[in-house]
């Protein structure tokens, strides 16, 4: 379907409008003197075509113009408008559109040029209504570029030409000498000059996903025959694995690779054990039991050498007091002490007391008492020594029960921990187990994936 200009419109910012109209289906011709906006008439339109970047020359249209809109005729004679605004400043490109379709339209007002699509929609309705179809180009195998479809986008560079376009001798196509636009043109030319028409663009869609099956369905014929030729040793490999984790009997044996994963098949039905753990709470309270045990035999133990410090200290006391009495008494000095006015040296009468003689029998009075309350607390010492020692080695007995018992808790909690630790190892045994068996039952298919391989190649082969 054609497509042609009916009017280019502009809005300065405070609403004026300058329309110029062109009569479709006929050649256009726009004369003025020079530096009058000729030449920014392309990249007007350009721009109205889903342009993103804004290509207006410096000067009096760029600094006036707000909106910028063209109205595009088709050939069933409905009409499109397209309005864009300028970019906001310093900005260098704008995608927002204002889109109107109708029979016969007129310009609207500033007013009603709210964006209610984009450059992309805008692009999509435009290729669409021309005609352009769907199409898709691949680049050749080994090449890094991205597949590329034709758009109205890639129609401007055959439609428009600046003067030095037409002044160039080496130049044939607009925006030629801009990065990647060369290789744009090789890639969606065919396809605008009729080369490639949409019936081929349908074929080469259906023959890449045609290549596509081919290659999925032969790599999985290849890994089902690499695990047909592996899977003799795999699965004897597997019995002794699942013998020395104590899954299967030691006794069993398989020759063929039927008797193989007849065997490996037993080893599916395999549930783990409950391995009986100790509670953390029991296991808690033993080590509280211990501790307790053990601070009451250390508090004993603290009271007994306490009170075996005072017995030796009582002794040496008993023993040193003892050694002095008994020197005293060896010379016989206070022979005759009781009576108070008699000379110690030679047992004379005295007129009075002699002070010291008072002081010394007060002395070995006191002496002789001490060393009777020790002698008599002595015994009730020993006894009381002896009980503690008793209590202690009660204590004893009950901190070496506490201790057998928590030793037996972790000795059981360390056997279930390996009880869980041997289920861990079988069942990573029973998993690889079941992976090879449902490996087999591919291999079993070889031949359904050999049909499928065939089928793919014969449809590449008739897409080509």
């Amino acid at each position: 379907m054609t497509m042609q200009i009916r009017s280019i419109i502009l809005y300065n910012r405070a609403g004026a409008v300058r329309e110029v109209s062109l009569k479709p289906g006929a050649v256009n011709i726009i004369t003025g003197r020079s530096l009058t906006g000729k030449s920014a008439i392309i990249d007007i339109v350009d721009y109205c075509m889903g342009r993103s970047t804004f290509n207006i020359p410096e000067g009096v249209i760029r600094d006036t113009v707000a909106w910028y809109a063209v109205v595009f005729r088709f050939g069933d004679n409905t009409e499109v408008l397209v309005a864009k605004p300028a970019p906001k400043e310093n900005a260098a490109s704008q995608s927002q559109v204002y889109y109107e379709v109708g029979a016969s339209l007129t310009a609207p007002p500033l007013s009603r040029l709210i964006p209610n699509s984009n450059d992309e929609a805008v692009i999509k309705d435009l290729s669409k209504r021309v005609g352009i179809l769907p199409n898709l180009h691949m680049p050749p195998a080994g090449q890094s570029r991205n597949e590329l479809e034709g758009t109205i986008r890639h129609t401007v560079y055959y439609l428009f030409q600046t003067q030095g376009l037409i002044a160039s001798k080496e130049l044939l196509f607009h925006r030629q000498l801009e990065q990647q636009i060369p290789q744009t043109i090789k890639d969606t030319l065919p396809y605008f000059l009729g080369v490639i028409n949409s019936e081929r663009v349908r074929l080469e869609h259906e023959l890449r996903l045609a290549k596509r099956r081919l290659k999925l369905a032969s790599r999985d014929l290849e890994e089902a025959q690499f695990v047909a030729t592996d899977q003799l040793t795999r699965g004897q490999s597997l019995i002794t694995e699942a013998q020395q984790v104590g899954i299967l009997r030691s006794d069993v044996a398989a020759g063929t690779a039927e008797e193989i994963v007849e065997t490996l098949r037993t080893v599916l039905t395999w549930t783990p054990s409950a391995a009986r753990l100790v509670e953390e709470d029991k296991l808690a309270d033993l080590r509280r039991q211990a501790d307790t045990r053990r601070e009451e035999f250390k508090g004993f133990q603290r009271q007994i050498d306490a009170a075996e410090v005072f017995q030796r200290d009582a002794q040496a006391y008993a023993s040193e007091a003892g050694e002095q009495l008994m020197r005293l008494q060896s010379i016989r000095l206070f022979n005759g002490a009781d009576a108070p006015h008699r000379c110690p040296v030679c047992s004379s009468d005295l007129p009075a007391e002699v002070p010291t003689v008072s002081a010394l029998n007060e002395s070995l009075r006191r002496l002789g008492s001490d060393l009777q309350q020790v002698e008599g607390e002595r015994p009730r010492l020993r006894e009381y020594v002896d009980n503690l020692k008793t209590e202690r080695e009660t204590t004893r007995q009950r901190l070496a029960e506490a201790e057998f018992a928590l030793e037996a808790a972790l000795s059981e909690q360390d056997a279930a921990e390996e009880f869980r630790n041997a289920n861990a190892r079988a069942a990573r045994v029973a998993g690889r187990v079941s992976l090879y068996v449902e490996t087999v039952q591919l291999v079993n298919e070889q031949e359904t994936l050999q049909r499928a391989v065939r089928q793919a190649e014969t449809e590449v082969e008739r897409l080509e």
